[in-house]
């Protein structure tokens, strides 16, 4: 689920550059995968050292377990250069709907985004604006602002919830060895691998129609084979979390028996 420098190499030379830009997305949708510092570093010289800006999306930063550490290449000053940022009030700040972003560039880029941002039609409300203000604002008790301070508690309940869908998968799915899935360590993801000869569209199609559990398939991520699950909305320890729990089991589980019949 990591990116490779060298193959990021070779496609900027195949291309004779007519590459300009190469998109990092970490912590990852749908896979939840971050990139580790080190790799990260690598990938940002192998896009300077083949004349390509690196545009760095970084809405899930702070929704990050197992002891992973979020990374952002334009904090280094000799990448910062070279890099744009891209951020959103949406995921960190819990402010999904209110339509917020932002993005940190280099100083010699400000003409040409100030005309992008002129031919954009829509612009976010004067009030989603003074909300995610206040959102980075300072917090008295904690030091940092008071979106991050309510991310971070928020992401201390999700790990539970996040255990608990990995459980799952395991129980069901990985019985055996089979569809054994890579653990993302970010965003609000369980990127899962389906037993092969599973069509992901139809498992789609099986739970919600019958454990009324709605995932994304993997193919439309280019990832046929696998589901994506999001354990974002779920309350840990209430009625509605053990429900839904429970509804995945008996999905994921139904899914894995057929999947075995019809392979013996």
């Amino acid at each position: 689920l990591l990116p490779d420098p060298a193959a990021i190499g070779a496609a900027a030379r195949a291309e004779g550059g007519r590459l300009r830009a190469l998109v990092l997305t970490s912590p990852g949708n749908p896979s939840g995968a971050v990139i580790p510092e080190r790799l990260l570093r690598a990938l940002v010289l192998e896009a300077i050292a083949h004349g390509l800006w690196v545009i760095s999306d970084e809405a899930y930063e702070h929704f990050v377990f197992d002891g992973a550490a979020h990374f952002s290449p334009a904090a280094e000053r000799a990448f910062s250069a070279h890099v744009l940022s891209l951020f959103t009030m949406s995921k960190s700040y819990g402010m999904a709907g209110w339509r917020v972003g932002y993005v940190s560039y280099p100083e010699r880029l400000d003409e040409v985004m100030l005309k992008i941002q002129d031919s954009l039609p829509t612009h976010a409300t004067t009030l989603a604006q003074v909300i995610a203000a206040a959102a980075l604002s300072d917090d008295d008790d904690s030091g940092a602002s008071a979106g991050v301070a309510w991310v971070r508690e928020r992401v201390a309940t999700l790990r539970g919830v996040r255990r608990a869908v990995w459980d799952i998968v395991a129980e069901t799915l990985e019985v055996g060895g089979d569809a054994k899935s890579v653990r993302g360590e970010g965003a609000l993801y369980a990127f899962v691998r389906l037993p092969d000869g599973v069509c992901d569209e139809d498992a789609v199609a099986r739970l919600a129609d019958e454990f009324s559990v709605l995932v994304l398939p993997g193919s439309c991520a280019g990832m046929g084979g696998h589901v994506r699950i999001s354990f974002a909305s779920v309350e840990p320890g209430s009625d509605e979390a053990a429900g839904a729990l429970a509804a995945l089991r008996a999905g994921l589980g139904a899914i894995a028996f057929a999947s075995r019949a019809h392979t013996r």
